[in-house]
């Protein structure tokens, strides 16, 4: 007699097993894809970080060599303005020695006047 009550409450759990296997299912497959979208996103958020890092690193590229070639301008601008000082320095001593010459010349001739 206990053996038929103990077969219909092992039915009736049975039944109702059945009953929420599909939904207990459908929460475990809700959770694995929501696990796995988790996971994707991780992933994709790691490379939109490394792509990231390397468009800062080609991006401080570009800006050091920009201020090399700034430096490099800078500095030949400044040879170009140093050979220009250089070359009106000879250029004024050039002037002076000549007009010492003229006037010493000039002098040459009074005397001998």
């Amino acid at each position: 007699e206990a053996e038929p009550e103990r077969q219909s409450q092992q039915d009736e759990l049975s039944d109702a097993f059945r009953q929420h296997l599909p939904e207990v299912l459908a929460e475990r497959e809700a959770k694995k894809r929501r696990r796995e979208l988790e996971w994707r996103a991780l992933v994709a958020r790691e490379r939109q970080t490394k792509l990231e890092l390397k468009e800062a690193e080609r991006q401080a590229k570009i800006e050091e060599a920009e201020q090399e070639r700034r430096r490099l301008e800078l500095q030949e601008r400044q040879l170009e303005l140093q050979e220009r000082r250089q070359e009106a320095e000879r250029q004024a001593r050039f002037v002076e020695e000549a007009r010492k010459r003229a006037e010493v010349g000039d002098q040459e001739m009074r005397e001998e006047a």
